[in-house]
């Protein structure tokens, strides 16, 4: 209104300023040439003045204009800037409010992402009827997403990324095609029971798994603690790892592994996990088996033994000794039934009566027979550990 008001002056200023040009050259001309002329030479001489007067005046005018034209430019530039001015600002508060609601859009994506993932854990905790827990839920999270964050949320893992925040699942993904090599590699090579247990118990580390079952004769501990392993029935450990793996492959946007069942069903691979559960690389790794039947771990090296014996495995009735100790061996459920004396006494027995049996398969053959009552001194030291523990219960 303001800018309107002042052209409105400057407007009425030239039109007085045009007109007392114009009545002062007419007064001044009356007051010293006298009456209006009717001489031609003395309308020439009005006319130039006339002609000079408005030439002037037109000169003002022109400048005035160029003058009008210059501030009128200058407002229009600078109401044009105040307008930019005023858009920018406009512009930086709804990107601002756009920034804000993107931020709060992926910080709720990255609760409800959490939320899911830890629904699944449950989910799986109770799949294995609470036999597990996932001791550290927030740090396994935080493991396998480590891009994430109330700021960003990604909903797939590459495994194929090897620089910057690496996911914990491709390391997890590699540790478990090792022990899948080690659980098909054939033939069983030396110490592939102690390359299984060590694998197995490292995943389980991993996924920071919590055993929270009794422990039991056959459990892998460190320091008093239940790793979840038990080397008696190993498929049990196996198929927590391999679904809660699959679990977070499948979250990850990744393709999941097969099952595991069945895969460890091959008596002379269960074997492995027995006879080498004896040997002292698990002490020096600070594990151990827990084995508190008395005569277990003898009854285990009696277990070797035989199945190292060329002779055993040469006898007819060598399957028959294998049979029995592959059948009270074969899971922690029939190795906790040899807390029953009775029942580990009727298993020496057993033992004893086909060792005989192979005794007198060999009669007159010195070498074999020499080899056959050797195996009589680990089986006899299993059956007085076990009796004088009994008469010491008494």
């Amino acid at each position: 209104m303001k800018y309107y008001r002042w052209i409105s002056y400057l407007t009425a200023i030239a039109l007085a300023l045009g007109l007392l040009v114009t009545v002062g050259v007419l007064v001044a001309y009356g007051v010293k040439l006298g009456p209006i002329s009717g001489k031609t030479e003395d309308w020439g001489a009005f006319g130039s003045i006339l002609s000079g007067a408005f030439t002037l005046l037109g000169a003002a005018a022109t400048l005035g204009t160029l003058v009008f034209l210059l501030v009128q430019q200058r407002n229009n530039q600078a109401y044009q800037r105040e307008q930019e001015r005023e858009r920018q600002h406009a512009q930086a508060k709804h990107d601002d409010v756009i920034a804000q609601q993107l931020k709060a859009q992926t910080f709720e994506q990255y609760l409800k992402h959490r939320e899911v993932f830890f629904d699944r854990l449950h989910s799986l905790e109770a799949t294995f009827a609470h036999a597990v827990r996932f001791a550290n839920k927030d740090a396994l999270y935080q493991w396998v997403f480590p891009q994430n964050s109330p700021t960003r949320c990604s909903y797939v893992v590459d495994l194929e990324q090897n620089e910057g925040a690496v996911s914990g699942l491709v390391k997890l993904r590699s540790n478990y095609l090792e022990l899948l090599h080690y659980l098909h590699l054939r033939p069983v090579v030396h110490l592939q029971g102690y390359l299984l247990i060590t694998k197995m118990q490292h995943l389980m580390q991993e996924l920071k798994i919590s055993y929270q079952l009794e422990i039991m004769d056959g459990d892998l501990q460190s320091n008093g603690q239940h790793l979840g392993v038990n080397i008696y029935s190993p498929q049990e450990c196996l198929e927590v790892i391999t679904l809660t793996i699959n679990s977070l492959l499948f979250y990850s946007g990744n393709a999941e592994f097969g099952s595991a069942q069945g895969a460890l069903k091959e008596t002379f691979l269960r074997r492995k996990f027995v006879v080498d559960s004896l040997d002292s690389r698990l002490s020096g790794d600070h594990l151990a088996v827990r084995k508190s039947i008395a005569g277990l771990v003898e009854l285990e090296r009696y277990y070797l033994e035989v199945l190292e014996s060329e002779v055993i495995c040469g006898s007819g009735y060598g399957r028959k000794l294998h049979a029995i100790l592959d059948a009270r061996l074969q899971s922690k459920q029939e190795v906790k039934k040899l807390k029953d004396y009775s029942l580990f006494n009727k298993v020496v027995e057993e033992l004893r009566v086909e060792q005989e049996k192979i005794f007198s398969e060999y009669e007159g053959q010195e070498d074999k027979l020499i080899s056959v009552r050797e195996l009589f001194s680990p089986l006899n030291a299993a059956w007085h550990v076990a009796y004088k523990a009994h008469q010491q219960k008494k």
